[in-house]
């Protein structure tokens, strides 16, 4: 059986391109989806992917109807072909049951893997820039108590003074002297674990 997947990112959009392709090709069902392919929730394609059989074809008018990125393709495709199922794209040169979309898929492999690399590189790229702009990342620095205490009572600095030892804001040090003294309303209090 062909099996059409049709998708449009909005509700005021519609499928009727993709459909008259689908109709030219003899494609048997359509499952019509109306959701950005960025979510995670795609009803129509989960029940794709559970209804389709061995031996079936899936048909998409273009790949960006199925997939955000080279490596959803892959997962999907990869999934399809674990089902028995061919993929193919009506206007692209994407289909896997032949020799020849099967090397372009090999080669999406290779691809999708880079893209991976390089998104690695950027966001850790991205993370020292930041760090050298003295961004922090990760939970809040938490002032222990008797530290503060310490700092404020016991060396006599202000709680300004005690922050920047700590690294943090005043207001942090002024909120753990609070709790120790038990003059902090119930309504702000947060654990300092």
């Amino acid at each position: 059986m062909i099996v059409g997947y049709a998708r449009v990112s909005a509700q005021h959009q519609d499928t009727a391109l993709q459909l008259d392709a689908f109709q030219r090709a003899g494609v048997e069902r359509v499952y019509e989806e109306k959701v950005s392919a960025v979510a995670r929730q795609r009803p129509e394609l989960q029940k794709l992917l559970q209804e389709v059989q061995a031996g079936d074809v899936v048909v998409v008018y273009k790949v960006d109807r199925l997939a955000r990125s080279i490596v959803d393709l892959k997962r999907i495709v990869e999934t399809l072909g674990g089902l028995g199922v061919e993929f193919r794209s009506l206007t692209q040169p994407f289909d896997t049951s032949s020799s020849m979309g099967k090397l372009v898929f090999s080669l999406l492999g290779v691809l999708a893997e880079f893209e991976r690399d390089m998104i690695l590189e950027r966001c850790d790229a991205g993370r020292k820039a930041a760090m050298a702009r003295g961004v922090r990342f990760g939970r809040r620095r938490v002032v222990e108590v008797e530290v503060a205490l310490q700092l404020v009572d016991g060396e006599g600095l202000t709680h300004a003074q005690a922050a920047a030892r700590l690294g943090v804001h005043p207001s942090s040090v002024s909120r753990a002297l609070a709790i120790a003294r038990g003059t902090l309303p119930s309504s702000r209090r947060r654990s300092f674990d």
